[in-house]
């Protein structure tokens, strides 16, 4: 019934495009990602985790709630010349926010990585500048999804990041070296902005010197919410790196790699939902809004938990092709958690638009630093109790710290129906897969 009401509205054919197309992209990544897993040593994968950790760093706090700034902008913009103005000014705030990213980061990755001699640095600024490009598009992606281009939108996301895992899969065919690796990446995330530029449009701006604080400040509360999301994805490599041991690592890049499947899922679907979503609350349908958010939500909590079901069957069955893939892939309970961390996620998914169309980003950023810190606080100890399987546990833990207390929040000052069922149902399933 659910997903019969969605089949009808346009949002469902393009979530199903923007879905198909992550997927393929994915599979790509995935495929890299075990071609490496199965010819480089255990420990040059590990490394490889870490330089890709704070490549994902670059990517997520170089774009940090620039799209989200964005849309709260746009109810005063009504005509496509204001449209465009404010996505150009706001492509100037991001290359402000970019060098800064890059400035921090930068050094923090030379010190946790311990690349410090030629080969290692220049792979890792190569891995850094990849970030950044791909930050870019994300950007660019979501000011044109703003914009109703959802065509040019997915050749911004999904088709810049396809061409730089393309990259990195002909550099992976041709040689182990992880500068080359990465290079390769950033060539084929170039091709794809300059594609982009040609075939659609791209939205460039100057930094405004005299603004710029001004408008940063805003941001905060994103960046403190970016933390929070980067540990728990590819930079707790950086935290296993310095608890546990390289191989641990390994192990944890290729099994999130994997279940990461379940954030493009969701994103992609978010991605086309949102626009609808601040259209239906700008224009007071606030009931409308309500049943269809529900309605949107309990389908992606089933399409997360087929998705999961599915992805850990195909992995379980390839552990036999090859020994150092085996090392990698025999730990489907640890698969499942991690597939369970973003089903959890729906919740927050759920509630988090209402935060940003209503300008609560200050008061978002207050529940997620209480959340977030409670979360991490029992993700820590985890690791400390259980060692490496504590990872895993842990992920799926600070998901659910961080999406309830949201939804308790969220719940006090706007209705918003539950769904929860679903979640259950879906991670039910889950774990009886996983511990099968």
């Amino acid at each position: 019934m659910i997903l019969r009401r969605l089949s009808s509205h346009q949002i469902a054919k393009w979530s199903v495009v923007f879905v198909a197309a992550t997927g393929l992209a994915k599979a790509a990544q995935f495929a890299v990602f075990s071609y490496l897993a199965i010819v480089l040593p255990i420990s040059d994968y590990g490394r490889f985790g870490l330089y890709y950790a704070f490549l994902s760093a670059m990517g997520t706090f170089a774009a940090t709630g620039i799209n989200e700034r964005t849309a709260g902008q746009l109810k005063d913009c009504q005509t496509a010349s204001a449209r465009a103005a404010l996505f150009r000014n706001n492509t100037g705030l991001f290359f402000v926010v970019a060098v800064s990213a890059f400035l921090l980061i930068a050094p923090v990755a030379v010190y946790a990585t311990e690349a410090h001699e030629g080969d290692s640095i220049c792979a890792l600024f190569l891995a850094l500048s990849l970030g950044l490009v791909l930050a870019f598009a994300t950007v660019q992606g979501g000011f044109l999804r703003l914009d109703r281009q959802l065509a040019a939108s997915l050749a911004a996301t999904v088709g810049v990041l396809a061409l730089s895992i393309v990259g990195m899969g002909l550099a992976a065919m041709a040689s182990g070296d992880l500068g080359l690796l990465f290079a390769s990446g950033l060539a084929g995330a170039c091709v794809g902005i300059l594609s982009l530029g040609i075939k659609h449009r791209l939205y460039l701006g100057v930094p405004n010197g005299s603004q710029s604080l001004g408008q940063i400040k805003p941001l905060l509360p994103f960046v403190v919410i970016g933390i929070f999301g980067w540990f728990s994805g590819y930079g707790m490599n950086t935290v296993i790196n310095e608890t546990l041991e390289i191989e641990s690592v390994a192990k944890y890049t290729f099994l999130f790699t994997i279940s990461s499947l379940g954030h493009l899922v969701a994103s992609s679907m978010n991605a086309v939902w949102t626009p609808q979503f601040y259209d239906l609350f700008n224009n007071g349908q606030y009931d409308e809004l309500d049943s269809k958010n529900k309605t949107f939500f309990a389908a992606q909590a089933y399409v997360l938990g087929v998705t999961a079901t599915v992805t850990m069957a195909a992995i379980a069955s390839m552990s036999s092709y090859s020994e150092r893939l085996a090392f990698y892939s025999e730990n489907g309970l640890e698969l499942g958690l991690l597939f369970i961390a973003y089903i959890l996620y729906v919740a927050f998914y759920q509630v988090v638009s209402y935060y940003h169309v209503t300008g609560n980003g200050s008061r978002l950023m207050r529940v997620q630093i209480v959340s977030g810190s409670l979360g991490f606080a029992i993700w820590l100890a985890l690791i400390v109790a259980l060692g490496t399987f504590g990872v895993y546990l842990g992920c799926a833990a600070f998901a659910l710290v961080r999406s309830y207390m949201l939804y308790r929040d969220a719940r006090r000052d706007w209705q918003i129906s539950p769904t929860w069922i679903p979640i259950l149902l879906s991670v039910t399933a889950v774990v009886i897969l996983a511990t099968w």
